[in-house]
């Protein structure tokens, strides 16, 4: 009988991961709309705090008042700018949900009822209004290069990193890590590199130039400065989104199939546990049956697994392959010719 180690080595990373919806399309020096989405908490415990890291470069965010939450923002300095006639010298650093505990004990613990906090069998999505500058990957007042800005599969992406705090349901006992259990999603990407190849795969959004932003001092540069140069707007706009939305398409879509996949193997894996501890012979015949839906779901973790070898390792063949097929049927849908 397979060891439960190697089964538990397989499926750490079959746990759900926190997106931006939507993650693409979002234009410099404008607002953009988009939900932190976070699919559910951790097993036997409940997430009580989401932490949202704001990148360089966004000027504002607006956060959704969600009901049985409160919203706590932290702001950072940042190169002073005008808007509306007045000066503005700070930008949000983060944005934290915390859920918040109403009943007679609180806040040291909570009947469920009284309690906002995330188990792990049901979805949560913050909404967030955000206002875009010109200026991405570098810090505003000192110019040192930032960790929330890459080039990736040629796109210009920002990272929104994401830290998940679980508590003991019906408490905030994990709210400061107490626990030590918080999850930070916040491994990023740049170049031809797999997301979903990272154990905590930040969440991101990809963003587009603009003619509205114009550096006063050189007014003949126009475009948004991403990573210290100069990126002009695009002659077609519309092309520009529709592959945006492909490449995310297919990096949600790879991510997804891992979940899904590696969740097969850890259901046939509780199976086999459940059957080994008991001895009779209706056990042995449901470990018997769980053996034989493990081979095939460990050859559909195969075939699943090869894609990501091929991907790794011929990223731009992957991509020519994948991109080239899905983008015809998305323009054909939407009528561009």
């Amino acid at each position: 009988m397979l060891h439960s180690s190697i089964l538990l080595a397989l499926i750490v990373g079959a746990q759900g991961h926190i997106t931006m919806v939507p993650n693409y399309g979002a234009e410099a020096n404008n607002y953009f709309e988009t939900s932190v989405k976070v699919p559910h908490g951790s097993s036997g415990k409940e997430t009580t705090k989401i932490t949202l890291h704001v990148p360089n470069g966004v000027l504002s965010v607006a956060p959704e008042d969600k009901a049985g939450w409160e919203v706590v923002t932290k702001y950072r300095d940042i190169e002073p700018y005008v808007s509306h006639g007045a000066t503005i010298s700070t930008a949000p650093e983060t944005i934290s949900w915390v859920a918040t505990c109403t009943g007679d004990d609180a806040p040291d613990s909570c009947d469920n009822e009284d309690h906002a906090g995330l188990d792990s069998g049901h979805l949560l999505s913050f909404k967030i209004q955000t206002k875009l500058g010109c200026t991405f990957g570098a810090d505003s007042l000192t110019g040192a290069a930032t960790t929330d800005a890459t080039v990736w599969q040629e796109e210009y992406t920002l990272w929104f990193k994401v830290d998940q705090f679980h508590s003991t349901p019906g408490t905030n006992d994990g709210n400061e890590n107490a626990l030590d259990d918080m999850r930070s999603w916040a491994d990023t990407v740049s170049g031809d590199e797999p997301w979903g190849a990272n154990p905590d795969p930040s969440p991101f959004v990809f963003i587009y130039s603009s003619s509205s932003c114009v550096n006063e001092d050189k007014p003949d540069e126009i475009g948004m400065e991403f990573l210290n140069e100069l990126v002009e707007p695009a002659e077609n706009q519309e092309e520009i989104n529709t592959k945006a939305e492909v490449v995310a398409l297919i990096e949600e879509t790879q991510l997804s199939s891992q979940d899904v996949t590696l969740g097969i193997v850890k259901s046939e894996f509780s199976a086999v546990k459940d059957a080994s501890d008991n001895a009779d012979e209706t056990a042995m015949t449901a470990l018997n049956i769980a053996i034989v839906s493990l081979v095939f779901s460990s050859l559909f973790l195969g075939a699943f697994l090869g894609l990501v070898a091929w991907r790794m390792l011929k990223p731009a063949a992957f991509k020519r392959a994948l991109l080239s097929d899905t983008a015809s049927e998305t323009k054909n849908e939407m009528g561009v010719v």
